[in-house]
């Protein structure tokens, strides 16, 4: 079954006027000022950490930014190859864990603290802002102790374990478009739109697929970098019936942690030719080509298909830690009108023709995309940076 979500308009983001009522103040850095971002494990995090890294280094000669981040997510990839200058903390997952594990993340995370401790006695940190992950806790905590400003991001719905404790200790908090209940009662919150990297392309060469025109349909499915269970086994039996319709597809299918050979095996024995990968470099060549997207809905995700301008549907993976998604979809349903499902109402037969209907409604597609694009602002970015660098001029 389709979730039909009621249009709302798009929440608009609110004036980064600092407390006081004064306009942002220009981004007049310090000499050899250095901006901390902290936090990872999935590419949502990292990217994220890449978009206000590029929004920083972009907005002062006199600015660097150091990316700290654990060991085990994608931060050493990603922001490796961003050329951002990165160091590794220890940390670890205290919530949900059995009291062993959690005993071990608790001590991986106070080594971490130690660690940037000591990269922050050794350059001159002038802000750390937290992005999400159990990976953000040691540099936000270290920058605290070392009387740093500090600032969170939340993009979610709902905010992670990470954030939530993290929300009650640090100066400002940055909340996304799609952002409900909170409650960050000790730091000033402001919101933002969906940041995204600078290097996104412009625009894309046609909006939507055409229903007068022939060939064929390109459709993305992404499970983000962690991949989505329910879509590896359940898109490809969808989409067989969407190609009954008569709709011609090229598939091409992010499948995370599964196995590749396994969903491409699913796809054959649903007749569907399709590309699957466990994760695709080139992500954002292969989401500007596409005609329409089926994704589980992180933050990261929504935010690229909204600046791309990308139509979609949303299917939020019943396995994300608590089940985030499903807030997330259910708001970016709400304020975009894009459609939605979830994995306890799913009907292969009824989600194809949804889509099928959708693809040949090319004006409702582009109310869509204009929704869309309403939640990440092209200077999304470059607005926190000038609210972020009031934190250092308030404090003298």
């Amino acid at each position: 079954m389709i979730l039909s979500p009621q249009i709302d308009a798009p929440a608009e983001t609110s004036s980064l006027t600092p407390p006081g009522g004064s306009r942002p103040v220009a981004t007049d850095w310090p000499l050899g000022a250095q901006v901390a971002i902290c936090g990872g494990g999935t590419a949502g995090h990292v990217m994220t950490g890449v978009a206000l890294a590029q929004a920083f280094r972009a907005s002062g000669p006199g600015l660097d930014v150091l990316c700290i981040g654990g060991t085990d997510g994608f931060e050493r990839k990603i922001y490796g190859s961003s050329k951002f200058h990165f160091v590794t903390v220890p940390s670890g997952p205290v919530a949900g864990q059995g009291d062993r594990r959690m005993i071990r993340g608790l001590g991986r995370s106070a080594a971490g603290v130690l660690a940037a401790c000591r990269v922050f006695n050794q350059v001159k940190v002038v802000l750390a802002i937290g992005v999400g992950g159990y990976a953000s806790v040691p540099g936000i905590l270290a920058a605290r102790l070392a009387g740093i400003p500090t600032a969170i991001v939340e993009l979610n719905a709902y905010p992670g374990m990470a954030n939530r404790l993290l929300g009650f200790l640090v100066e400002r908090v940055y909340l996304g478009p799609l952002t409900l209940g909170h409650g960050f009662s000790r730091a000033d919150e402001v919101r933002i739109g969906l940041p995204v990297r600078s290097d996104l392309p412009s625009g894309r060469p046609r909006l939507a697929y055409d229903p007068t025109r022939s060939g064929l349909v390109k459709i993305l499915v992404t499970g983000g970098s962690l991949g989505s269970g329910f879509l590896n086994r359940n898109a490809p039996v969808m989409l067989s019936r969407l190609a009954r319709s008569g709709v011609l597809l090229q598939v091409t299918h992010q499948s995370g942690a599964d196995t590749p050979g396994d969903v491409a095996l699913t796809y054959g024995e649903a007749g569907i030719h399709a590309t699957v990968r466990p994760y695709f470099d080139d992500f954002l060549a292969r989401l500007v080509e596409s005609d329409f997207v089926i994704c589980s809905p992180g933050a990261l995700t929504l935010g690229e298909l909204s600046a791309l301008g990308v139509p979609c549907m949303v299917v939020p993976d019943p396995s994300a830690a608590h089940d985030h998604q499903t807030a997330n979809a259910t708001v970016f349903s709400r304020l975009t009108g894009c459609l939605c499902s979830s994995a306890d109402r799913w009907d292969s037969e009824k989600v194809a023709q949804a889509i099928f209907e959708r693809l040949r409604e090319p004006a409702r597609l582009r109310s869509e995309v204009a929704r869309m694009r309403a939640l990440a602002p092209s200077d999304a970015g470059l607005r926190l940076v000038q609210s972020a660098s009031s934190l250092i001029r308030w404090r003298g």
